[in-house]
């Protein structure tokens, strides 16, 4: 019987002085993330310990994560549109059956901190359209965006977790340059980090990267950066959702994934950097479910997506009701990965390997015999 396979708890050890060199200059924990590496020593090594049964839950934190993407959010419903009311039925359904919202910081740091027997979701939104965040004539939010659902969401349960990515182009056109209000950008980004939502990197022009020389790829990715920075001075994006889902040639994947410094002199000799990005994970648009950060299969530069329409959601909404899809399920503890028994093998590490850990979290899928 599938309910009695036993499962075990890889439990990661951390000595208490790694978690001391937690980052304490105050800046913005986004931007923290250039840590340096810690091996761990061979007498700290992980370890495993047997557990055969949770109440009345049945963690597996080797199954599926939906990652949604939306674009529009607007009545007449398409590829690319999502309804205001079939986006806050996403939403109830979504709570009803035990999913709980996470960040992609949570997915990059494998710190999955939601309670046992709940199950993670990211929400994306794609291409910065002022449908996703509108403030109407009277200074109010206009209740039918994305962000007046997402917050009137927040409103009726205090105590449920809600967050989203957005994925911004600042070099599109009207309505896609950042909300489209252009005398309201700083005022709307500024309320995005501090109402707990993740700023990020969709390209600055939205190019199609199949068709694109990767020098124009690349200057386009530092002038998103750039561009962003003019309205939240000194922020780094982490994370990449690439446009229209598309790649370049498979051995410029590592250009997309990080920039180094180039600079140029201006008319004063001062030096003026024209090039550099980080970007932690990147996110495709394949419309499958994510794997678990902990699966030797996940990939840091293609991490899948399933796409907001009505076809795809219905699709996924009748695959969770009928459980014909093998969910990831909390374990409650995000020190912890609790896995099928039988299933060690498929772990992105295992009794052998070494982690490259965070100062104050593990970055479970950083590894040191890790390749793409």
């Amino acid at each position: 019987m599938r309910s009695l396979i036993p499962f075990i708890i890889l439990s990661l050890c951390i000595f208490s002085n790694l978690f001391a060199k937690e980052n304490k200059s105050g800046s913005n924990p986004k931007n923290n993330l250039k840590n340096p590496i810690i091996k761990i020593p061979e007498s700290e090594k992980i370890f495993y310990s047997g557990r055969s049964k949770f109440d009345s839950t049945k963690p597996d934190e080797l199954g599926l994560i939906p990652i949604i993407t939306y674009h529009k959010i607007l009545p007449k419903e398409n590829l690319m549109k999502r309804s205001a009311q079939n986006f806050r039925k996403d939403l109830d359904f979504l709570k009803k059956h035990n999913f709980y919202f996470i960040r992609a910081q949570d997915l990059y740091e494998g710190w999955i901190d939601i309670p046992q027997g709940k199950i993670p979701v990211l929400l994306t939104f794609d291409d910065s359209h002022i449908s996703q965040f509108n403030f109407l004539n009277n200074g109010k939010i206009d209740p039918d965006s994305a962000i007046g659902i997402l917050e009137n969401f927040k409103s009726q349960y205090p105590t449920y977790p809600l967050t989203a990515v957005f994925f911004v182009t600042p070099c599109q056109g009207k309505p896609n340059n950042l909300f489209g209000q252009e005398q309201l950008t700083k005022k709307k980004l500024n309320y995005l980090i501090s109402h707990g939502y993740e700023i990020e990197n969709h390209s600055c022009a939205h190019p199609d990267y199949q068709k694109t020389p990767i020098d124009s790829i690349t200057s386009d990715l530092s002038l998103s950066q750039k561009k962003i920075r003019e309205f939240l001075p000194g922020y780094n994006y982490n994370f990449l959702a690439t446009p229209y889902g598309g790649y370049p040639n498979k051995k410029y994947w590592n250009q997309l994934e990080t920039f180094p410094n180039t600079f140029t002199k201006n008319k004063n000799s001062n030096k003026i950097s024209t090039k550099a990005y980080n970007h932690n994970l990147i996110f495709d648009y394949s419309n499958r479910l994510s794997l678990s950060p902990f699966s030797s299969a996940f990939r840091t530069n293609r991490v899948r997506r399933i796409h907001g329409h009505e076809v795809s959601l219905q699709e996924l909404k009748n695959s969770i009701v009928n459980k014909e899809i093998r969910l990831f399920v909390s374990d409650g503890d995000p020190r912890t990965v609790t896995i099928r028994k039988n299933e060690s093998n498929l772990l992105k590490f295992d009794k052998t390997k070494k982690l490259v850990i965070a100062p104050n979290r593990l970055n479970t899928y950083k590894l040191i015999e890790h390749s793409k």
